[in-house]
């Protein structure tokens, strides 16, 4: 069967929709998003929501990706502050960063091929949570 080349516009489209990466009612564990393949992209346009916070949690993301032997996951990124508050913060993953815009943090890595995103959690899971929302955008 022939493979159907992708169009200008296909390719845009994968590197230019957001996307969901973790969703969640009742924030309460470490958790990962599902594993990307990274398309074409530079880098990522990542932003993270909190609701209302019960007791006191926090939660630090990260970026990771797999060794070539995919056996090994590498930490690539850690945010520099937690988030310990309801907001919405704003990071920029790309080389030579993104510096001078609205972004809560601007990093200076390129987007490697296989990545996800992964939340520390910090607290008691009985009775410090809150609901947490991150989505994602790719930077070509």
């Amino acid at each position: 069967m022939p493979v159907t080349p992708k169009t200008v516009q296909m390719r845009w489209n994968e590197n230019t929709v957001a996307f969901s990466l973790i969703t969640s009612a009742s924030f309460t564990v470490d958790a990962g998003s599902d594993w990307y393949v990274n398309p074409t992209a530079r880098g990522l346009i990542l932003v993270i929501t909190t609701g209302t916070l019960t007791g006191t949690p926090t939660f630090r993301p990260a970026l990771q990706t797999l060794r070539a032997d995919m056996s090994t996951v590498l930490s690539l990124w850690t945010a520099a502050a937690v988030i310990s508050t309801a907001t919405t913060v704003f990071y920029t993953i790309y080389p030579g960063g993104i510096p001078g815009g609205a972004e809560t943090e601007s990093v200076d890595i390129a987007l490697p091929r296989v990545w996800r995103l992964w939340i520390d959690y910090t607290g008691t899971p009985v009775s410090d949570y809150c609901s947490l929302a991150a989505e994602a955008a790719y930077l070509i």
